[in-house]
């Protein structure tokens, strides 16, 4: 928008250009226009004189101009609640809580007006080479469907004040949308398998997965008993709910950008909630995602490739979420699993057979169980639990 040039500055440079001591690209320069605007002026004024110029000044000092009042509101409500929030931001709070009507340019331009918000200008490097500069892959284009592949990512920042937690996010490549979304103080193979935990429970099964949250090499003493690898379960444990497994670490740019807007946010909504402890801040997530979404969120293609979960397939993902291990029979008729020792009932060992296998389950609260199954080939019986009847 051209700025408001008075009249009586618009003649002096209007008659030197009529003199030609100025050219009309220099003139428009000297105004803060442009070519065709100058020209516009001029045509009008040389046309129909002071009667003109009155007519524009009066039809841009009414009509849909936001009287000073609503100007002066706004300046407050970004001053006294959202100072520091970025425009974006702020501008879905101006409108979802507060009523606002205006369009988001009239907001920037106003908070910029009045000095509460830095005028930025585009540095000329592009996304993609500041994500490659930092060693990230290049996007792809993404899926048509909903459900179709997910990602999994990490991000650890300092939510709050001394609150450096990861943000554990389960997000669709087809829409952007957080299926799940929650705060652990430190990552493991337990806050993935909860992320993909809530996904099968809120929307059912899906055709791939890339986990990009990077796990130690082993599984620590803090996470299994037995260890082994973690790389092993995590991929075990996607693949019996999706068929495509991936478990690359390298973030994609639409995850960079996620993680960024996220970081810029968060801190804002814990904050204004007065929030600093991390099952507060979970509590906070929950309604805080459909929101986001929402306002986010692309719109996700139909038909959706979820396929919902029934009641008893909810039920039975605490054994298919779980660490397991493969175990086996002693010189000493005891059950091993990676050279420790099983402890089942004395009575039970009886009971063990070398024509059966044997397998431990291992749950997030310490607790595990025996399974077995007998036969081979594809007619073996299924897993069962193993007791000493």
């Amino acid at each position: 928008m051209p700025r408001k040039v008075p009249e009586a500055e618009f003649r002096v440079v209007y008659e030197q250009w009529c003199q030609g001591s100025l050219s009309q690209k220099a003139a428009a320069a000297r105004l803060g226009m442009s070519d065709r605007t100058f020209r516009r002026y001029a045509a009008g004024l040389r046309a129909h004189g002071s009667l003109w110029w009155e007519e524009r000044s009066l039809a841009r000092s009414t009509g849909g101009r936001a009287p000073d009042e609503e100007r002066e509101r706004l300046q407050r409500l970004y001053s006294d609640q959202y100072a520091d929030w970025n425009v974006r931001h702020f501008y879905e709070k101006y409108r979802g809580k507060h009523g606002g009507k205006r369009s988001y340019t009239w907001v920037k331009n106003e908070l910029q007006a009045a000095g509460l918000l830095e005028r930025r200008t585009r540095s000329g490097t592009g996304t993609t080479e500041r994500v490659q500069s930092k060693g990230y892959h290049q996007s792809v284009g993404r899926m048509p469907r909903e459900g179709m592949l997910l990602h999994q990512i990490a991000a650890r920042h300092e939510w709050t004040p001394g609150g450096a937690w990861d943000l554990i996010l389960t997000v669709d490549d087809a829409t952007n949308r957080v299926h799940s979304g929650f705060f652990v103080k430190k990552r493991g193979i337990w806050s993935i398998f909860r992320g993909i935990r809530e996904t099968l429970e809120r929307k059912g099964t899906f055709d791939g997965l890339n986990v990009r949250a990077s796990l130690p090499v082993r599984l620590t003493a803090a996470d299994s008993a037995f260890g082994g690898s973690a790389a092993d379960q995590v991929t075990r444990a996607i693949s019996d709910v999706c068929p495509q497994v991936s478990t690359a670490a390298e973030v994609c740019t639409r995850q960079v950008r996620l993680i960024g807007t996220l970081r810029g946010r968060l801190p804002w909504e814990l904050a204004t909630k007065r929030i600093a402890e991390i099952d507060s801040a979970n509590e906070f997530l929950a309604g805080f995602w459909p929101e986001f979404n929402a306002s986010s969120g692309n719109t996700p293609g139909s038909p959706s490739a979820f396929e919902p979960l029934s009641r008893d397939m909810v039920a039975g993902l605490v054994d298919v979420l779980c660490l397991k291990h493969d175990a086996r029979i002693d010189s000493e008729n005891r059950l091993s699993c990676r050279g420790r020792e099983v402890r089942i009932p004395r009575r039970a060992r009886q009971h063990l057979s070398g024509n059966r296998e044997y397998r431990v389950h291992e749950y997030e609260d310490g607790s595990w169980k025996v399974l077995s199954r007998g036969g081979t080939g594809p007619g073996r019986l299924k897993w069962e639990e193993f007791t000493s009847g």
